[in-house]
């Protein structure tokens, strides 16, 4: 395969790709939105305690994302849809004059992307550790199913006794009329009353607890069916922008040094041939990223949260540092990182 032809597949899988983010980042707000609106549960129970642990855990990551990690994946890709521009708003005469400040620019985006990617694997490590917790917890509410089923038909048994109980006593207080001039309906009907009332209190009983087992096991299993896949499919989409981008660089590099003409107009032409569509892509991803910040805008909050998320966010730059060793790295992401709209 030639090499034109690497970068033409290239291009196709930077297409797909940008089409998938957004359905991927959409993936995970949503069932962010879902864990904490729609499976509301109470921890009664020592499963649906660690449930809840497991819940305010992810809150915690998800904090993170909303705060950090979805502005800064928004304003990187801007930079990338800015890249994909010039070569719509430039001619090939333009463009082969300003090769510095793109290249510059493509190390900056390439720097951004690996950093991206080490973030969102951050996440998923976090989650992963909810996922063990959230498997147990959902052993653990199986178990407590069966349990739950029992004591429910138990409590159905004690309604269904509590109601025969108020049948006897209704009958005892009517038979009993003519020798107690009344009296006897009346206290008949009062432990009828609270023989009800106790039949009542059983079905509720039983059919809470059977709701909260059922709404646990669902949203536990959300954790490891949901919120992990979207992430990860998220970072392989990362991946192939980090790919084009290096790419993009290396072939840019390599022209501008040996000052093939040539080529570099293959590249311009090709690059211009595709460049509405992927800009197109981008701003369908930009504008995507707004409707994920409003659903987890519902998130609930805690005073703690901006300590949390600074922390992470330094301890996420000091971990790159190390990685990378290089100190222009650091001042490339503080900027990125001021540019982020907040």
């Amino acid at each position: 395969m030639t090499e034109t032809n690497i970068f033409d597949e290239q291009l196709v899988e930077l297409k797909t790709a940008l089409v998938n983010a957004p359905i991927s980042l959409a993936s995970f707000s949503d069932s962010i939105a879902k864990l904490f609106n729609e499976f509301q549960v109470t921890g009664r129970d020592a499963a649906t305690k660690d449930f809840v642990e497991v819940r305010d855990n992810t809150r915690k990551q998800a904090v993170v994302y909303k705060e950090k990690v979805l502005p800064s994946t928004e304003t990187a890709m801007k930079r990338i849809a800015t890249y994909i521009e010039i070569y719509i708003a430039l001619t090939f005469e333009q463009w082969k004059d300003s090769l510095d400040p793109i290249m510059k620019a493509l190390r900056e985006a390439e720097i951004v992307c690996e950093f991206l990617r080490d973030l969102h694997k951050d996440i998923i490590t976090q989650l992963e550790k909810n996922k063990s917790q959230a498997t147990i917890g959902v052993e653990q509410l199986k178990k407590m199913k069966t349990q739950y089923q029992q004591e429910r038909d138990k409590l159905v048994i004690q309604a269904d006794e509590a109601a025969a109980s108020a049948e006897s006593a209704k009958s005892w207080g009517k038979n009993l009329v003519p020798v107690t001039f009344g009296i006897s309906a009346l206290v008949g009907s009062a432990i009828a009353d609270n023989h009800e009332t106790k039949r009542e209190q059983h079905l509720c009983n039983a059919a809470a607890r059977d709701e909260n087992a059922n709404i646990a096991a669902k949203a536990a299993a959300l954790t490891t069916t949901d919120l992990i896949p979207a992430i990860e499919s998220f970072i392989k989409c990362l991946e192939v922008f980090l790919k084009f981008v290096n790419l993009s660089k290396t072939k840019i590099e390599r022209m501008r040094d040996e000052g093939d003409n040539g080529a570099q107009k293959l590249f311009y032409l090709t690059m211009q041939k595709k460049a509405n569509d992927i800009s197109g892509l981008c701003d369908n991803f930009v504008s995507l990223t707004d409707c994920m910040r409003t659903k987890m805008a519902a998130l609930p909050k805690d005073p703690s949260d901006k300590n949390y998320v600074d922390k992470w966010l330094e301890e996420q730059l000091k971990n790159f540092q190390q990685k990378s060793g290089h100190m222009n790295f650091m001042a490339t992401l503080h900027n990125f990182l001021k540019s982020v709209k907040k």
